[in-house]
């Protein structure tokens, strides 16, 4: 988990490095200075292979930890399972039982693969934006801020009815599922 908060912090500090040296990029090309021109082209690939490089280790990282995470729960609900009295599984579809675990393991895995990077990266990101943005223009950086909270209103406004939908479709699924394979099986019973 360390090295995933030190790659975080790492590609932090690329972001701007690369949008710093395309700049200075477009600035030796206005110019003329075919030696600057070629210095920061260099800089810039170099920062982006790092970048990508960072990028791919952190994803694995978190993939493995993931992977991890979800193998205990799938264990633990496996554990779970079997002590649960017979009388559970006369009461509830067997596809229901499956479908609920399947998703609720693969959400948990998702989660944890991509948004568990995404809650260190994008406020590091944010803040090295900021910085950044701050030293070439203060007035457009503090407008641009002022713009920025205007998806999380409509995030608001639309995500509890988004994730009301969402529930239905699981519920749904689990129904498709259950039914598909007590048809395949020829019982209710797992």
């Amino acid at each position: 988990m360390i090295l995933i908060i030190i790659g975080a912090l790492l590609l932090s500090t690329l972001y701007p490095l690369f949008a710093d040296a395309s700049r200075k990029i477009v600035i030796s090309i206005e110019e003329k200075e075919p030696n600057a021109i070629l210095t920061f082209s260099l800089v810039a690939i170099l920062v982006f292979i790092g970048r990508s490089i960072v990028q791919l280790m952190n994803g694995y990282l978190m993939t493995l930890f993931g992977g991890k995470v979800c193998l205990d729960i799938q264990s633990d609900l496996i554990n779970h399972i079997n002590s649960v009295p017979y009388e559970y599984f006369q009461k509830n579809h067997s596809g229901d039982i499956i479908a609920r675990l399947l998703n609720d393991v693969q959400g948990i895995g998702g989660v944890l693969s991509y948004s568990g990077i995404s809650l260190i990266q994008i406020p590091l990101n944010a803040t090295a934006s900021i910085i950044y943005g701050l030293t070439l223009s203060p007035i457009m950086t503090i407008g641009l801020m002022l713009i920025g909270p205007i998806p999380l209103v409509f995030n608001k406004i639309f995500g509890d009815r988004l994730r009301a939908l969402a529930n239905e479709a699981r519920k749904v699924w689990a129904g498709i599922y259950g039914l598909t394979t007590d048809i395949l099986k020829g019982s209710d019973v797992v």
